[in-house]
């Protein structure tokens, strides 16, 4: 292993014990001996002290975006890590620490130019959301249309590659040790992981993508996808319209507002059997922070969706198949 990604491996076993996170670690998982020894004498003499949960959020939010992107896929499974756990991460679906308000501005103002810049009447300096790839910024044009901005954090394209290039490498040690991780496909799982990150840092991808999914449900009472402006968009920056809505996570608001959930989960089934089986273009990240709930007929509530940098499509024997399960 390279001594580049040497450094960076013993920087996360720090990170790993500096927060306790060894605690998490189910012993029995552990095929040597001598390792889960180990395992308990760690246990020991680095003993827990703030819960296990908070601390795992703490030290994904350290290791920076590709540690809280992990933390993002995590807490869309309850049914492997439980309600605690995942109710945790999920603060890091669009609550990390944003960038300083003055750069974030800077940001926007050189990547929209200065003619663009006039169609803007005011700017959010805080952020509306903030989240490990992009942050999103209210704003108001010119013409009185109240917008969002999503600009890409800086320099997030080289971070990227420096962590997942590491995390590789370590995963190819890994495999040659563990014959579980070669069952699981670890290596693949983060190649995979990191062709979609640097994904989501194109703009013009996502807006292609929102433009179509738009398209699709045009005028459906299923969903609504906010109105893209083309002219604005660039590779680290794009606007939208901007929405007054809970998200699909806030259950206590969608509650008090009297949705009627039987409704909305029967749109959601619909929804997602409309992009896959007919549209064959579907969004692919629906964790809460993107699933967004119009309540303005709490009766009859509308599904929302954010963020379409990921999307997915099915061959014809991808979809037969899954049609066979589902049935």
């Amino acid at each position: 292993m390279p001594w580049r990604n040497l450094q960076y491996v013993l920087g996360l076993i720090k990170t790993i014990l500096g927060h306790r996170l060894h605690h998490l670690v189910p012993l029995e998982l552990i095929p040597s001996r001598a390792a889960r020894w180990g395992l308990r004498l760690a246990r020991v003499l680095l003993p827990a002290g703030t819960p296990a949960e908070q601390q795992l959020v703490t030290a994904l939010a350290s290791r920076g975006p590709v540690f809280i992107k992990l933390g993002q896929l995590l807490s869309t499974r309850p049914d492997v890590l439980g309600d605690a756990l995942c109710l945790t991460l999920a603060t890091l679906q669009d609550r990390v620490a944003p960038l300083d308000s003055g750069e974030a501005l800077r940001v926007i103002q050189e990547a929209l130019g200065e003619d663009a810049l006039g169609q803007f009447l005011h700017i959010e300096p805080e952020p509306l959301a903030s989240a490990s790839i992009a942050q999103v910024h209210g704003a108001r044009l010119v013409t009185g249309e109240e917008v969002v901005i999503k600009v890409v954090r800086p320099g997030i394209d080289h971070l990227i590659e420096t962590q997942m290039s590491a995390l590789i490498a370590l995963s190819h040690w890994l495999e040659s040790r563990f014959p579980l991780l070669r069952q699981l496909h670890f290596t693949q799982i983060l190649d995979d992981q990191r062709q979609i990150m640097l994904t989501e840092l194109n703009m013009f991808s996502e807006a292609r993508n929102q433009i179509q999914l738009r398209r699709n449900f045009a005028d459906s009472p299923l969903l609504h996808v906010p109105r893209l402006y083309p002219s604005f968009t660039r590779l680290n920056l794009l606007v939208m319209t901007r929405i007054y809505a809970p998200s699909i996570g806030e259950r206590e608001v969608l509650e008090a507002a009297g949705v009627d959930f039987q409704v909305l989960a029967h749109k959601g089934v619909e929804t997602f059997f409309t992009q896959v089986f007919e549209h064959n273009f579907f969004h692919a990240d629906m964790h809460p922070g993107n699933v967004f709930v119009d309540i303005s007929d709490p009766k009859d509530p509308k599904w929302i969706a954010l963020d379409c940098a990921i999307m997915g499509s099915l061959s014809e024997s991808d979809k037969s198949y899954l049609a066979q399960n589902l049935i």
